[in-house]
């Protein structure tokens, strides 16, 4: 997941193409309806929904709500997940038989991002702004500054908000957990192999924000600009790669099955990936997580987006589950996972008691607290996500 990032979770890239460090081809792109009038279906549709980043861990029981609360507009609904590594292509494939049966896509910033720029994706906003609430009016103001990610092709409907990197680390093996990028660099050095972050061309969360947030970090000259501004963050990343055995290709998850294992001693993580690790019971109580001294953290959050070549009478029930994501009410079943919401007035007292149970293990932690007022920076998007997948492919992933 990003999963949830963001006290959620939480995150892409294309599909061979990126894992070669190579740029995307041009793609087959399917249109989509003009003018912001939309239909409504004839009966009921099916709906079917893609999650590419993790988000129906928390979004399952919201959207068999909507299911349920509107009978006229959907009559069933089928979930099926897969790899944001290759949603682009199977789009593509879609889109090249004529045949896009996805409603709405789950996704990170990242994968957002691939989409759009094969413009495999509607344009909501402004197009059909009339079909959502007014964003700027219902998002909290981390999340309004999240959602320019999306240039109008996604509603954000999770998280926005700090989300890493935080550390999960082995409390038998790490005494002193290093609380700075150069401490992590020498104790990388001091215990080779045992220090790793997922591919992050796989879209992971906590790998994408322990490397979105470096150039702050590090003091980088254009901390937006992997290419031309990333100098200090490049030869940091080369030289703890030196003591990096390999990076999962997997994902997230390979990194804390191998923490639990024993593989590792040390690996990135977010807020709501440590509390699903230990609340399905992959870590237990002898690892421990913590921040950096003085920490900068990447902002993460994941839209619901909409696949051009649906039927313009889906895009309108689309856009309102959507909206029906939106309702603190329903935002509220997250707070299992979540410590951040998009949207304004969700309260503890709205979630059920096993989220409000769930949560409490988390509520007072003092390292939240901390993290609630520190500093925050959006993720890369747009055409920078690539050029960072080719420049780490390139100089990193190509070496192991």
């Amino acid at each position: 997941m990003r999963l949830k990032s963001v006290g959620i979770i939480a995150s892409v890239a294309l599909v061979v193409t990126v894992l070669a460090g190579c740029s995307a081809p041009q793609q087959h792109s399917a249109s989509g309806p003009t003018g912001s009038s939309l239909p409504k279906p004839d009966k009921p549709i099916t709906l079917h929904i893609l999650d590419v980043s993790g988000d129906l861990s928390t979004n399952k029981p919201m959207i068999e709500n909507f299911v349920k609360a509107n009978p006229k507009l959907v009559g069933s609904v089928q979930f099926a997940s897969g790899s944001a590594t290759d949603v682009v292509g199977k789009l593509q494939a879609q889109e090249a038989a004529n045949r896009v049966d996805i409603d709405v896509i789950l996704t990170g910033p990242l994968a957002l991002s691939q989409m759009a720029a094969q413009k495999q994706l509607v344009k909501i906003l402004p197009d059909y702004a009339s079909h959502v609430p007014n964003l700027n009016k219902i998002l909290t103001p981390a999340a309004r500054d999240f959602q320019t990610v999306a240039k109008g092709y996604g509603v954000v409907i999770q998280g926005a908000g700090w989300a890493g990197p935080i550390w999960a680390y082995s409390k038998k093996n790490v005494s002193n957990p290093p609380k700075s990028p150069q401490a992590l660099l020498a104790w990388a050095k001091a215990h080779p192999g045992k220090f790793t972050y997922a591919n992050p061309t796989t879209g992971s969360g906590p790998s994408n924000a322990f490397i979105d947030a470096l150039p702050y970090m590090l003091g980088d000259k254009n901390p937006v600009d992997p290419t031309k501004g990333w100098s200090k963050t490049w030869e940091y990343l080369q030289e703890l790669s030196k003591y990096v055995v390999s990076y999962p290709s997997s994902g997230t998850s390979a990194t804390f099955t191998g923490l639990a294992s024993g593989a590792y001693d040390l690996v990135p993580s977010e807020g709501g990936w440590d509390k699903l690790e230990h609340s399905s019971g992959v870590l237990n109580d002898n690892f421990g997580i913590y921040a950096f001294n003085n920490p900068i953290l990447s902002s993460d959050g994941h839209f619901a987006v909409v696949p051009k070549g649906v039927p313009a009478s889906h895009i309108g029930v689309d856009l309102a589950l959507a909206s029906w994501l939106l309702k603190p009410e329903q935002q509220a079943i997250g707070y299992g996972l979540s410590n951040v919401f998009p949207v304004q007035g969700v309260k503890l007292s709205m979630a059920p008691s096993s989220a409000q149970s769930a949560y409490a293990a988390y509520a007072g932690s003092s390292l939240f607290k901390r993290l609630a007022t520190a500093k925050t920076t959006l993720p890369l998007n747009g055409d920078n996500v690539q050029a960072m997948y080719d420049k780490w492919n390139q100089l990193i992933g190509s070496q192991k």
